[in-house]
């Protein structure tokens, strides 16, 4: 009644590495034609398929599974093709917006578009406390069953871990808190070294005190603080 064929290919062992596409082609491309396969999209192991494959097919619409990220609506030659991605994510390796495709697919126009269904939300998030003490000015509003994994940064006094899970606990459905706050330290202690550190350290002081602009000079005593951290191989 819709003038629709669908192909699908099931796996029937638990490593199937054939390439199902490899020589196929839709029987009538008259049709709206689509094909379901759980595949490898360019790389080998689990069915894998190319790009030139999918263009070969003459189909319309590829619907593929395997990869749990969802992908945008891909086109190669006149067959679109995506990855859906999972309906609902698993853990936080899966930081994205689960759901999947729904729209029209014709002979003349594929309109497919993302729909979220669950609430729940997997997120990983870095704060910097020198920038936000109180931490939470930095996190969105929870929204649904939320699960954080925050990281906390900055050269600051050891945070309160166990103060902060207690205050934002309630509001996820599970939270984990990393500590990787360094001690406050005075990157002017190694002035009168004899070393690299030390001439770039003379040199950007000479350079401060020199300065009249106090906005320059903010900024010339951040580039002092990038600089130590360039040479001592520290994250900035």
């Amino acid at each position: 009644e819709l003038s629709v064929c669908i192909y699908g290919a099931a796996y029937t062992s638990e490593v199937y590495d054939e390439r199902i596409l490899d020589g196929f082609r839709v029987g009538d491309e008259n049709l709206i034609n689509i094909v379901i396969l759980h595949s490898n999209l360019h790389t080998e192991g689990y069915s894998p398929v190319t790009a030139s494959e999918i263009a070969a097919s003459g189909a319309d619409y590829i619907a593929l599974a395997h990869v749990h990220m969802p992908t945008e609506i891909l086109k190669s030659g006149k067959t679109s093709y995506a990855y859906c991605g999972c309906l609902e994510p698993r853990d936080f390796g899966e930081c994205y917006d689960a759901g999947f495709y729904i729209g029209e697919i014709t002979k003349e126009k594929i309109e497919l578009s993302r729909r979220k269904i669950s609430d729940v939300s997997y997120k990983k998030l870095t704060v910097n406390i020198e920038e936000f003490p109180d931490v939470v000015s930095a996190l969105p509003f929870p929204r649904g069953r939320e699960h954080l994994r925050l990281t906390l940064v900055g050269e600051c006094e050891k945070p309160d871990i166990c103060a902060l899970k207690a205050k934002l606990s309630p509001s996820y459905e599970e939270l984990e808190i990393f500590d990787k706050t360094t001690s406050p330290r005075d990157i002017w202690q190694g002035l009168g070294e004899d070393s690299l550190r030390g001439v770039f350290l003379r040199k950007m002081k000479e350079k401060i005190e020199s300065c009249n602009d106090a906005e320059e000079k903010e900024k010339l005593e951040l580039a002092a603080r990038f600089g130590i951290d360039a040479i001592e191989n520290r994250d900035m």
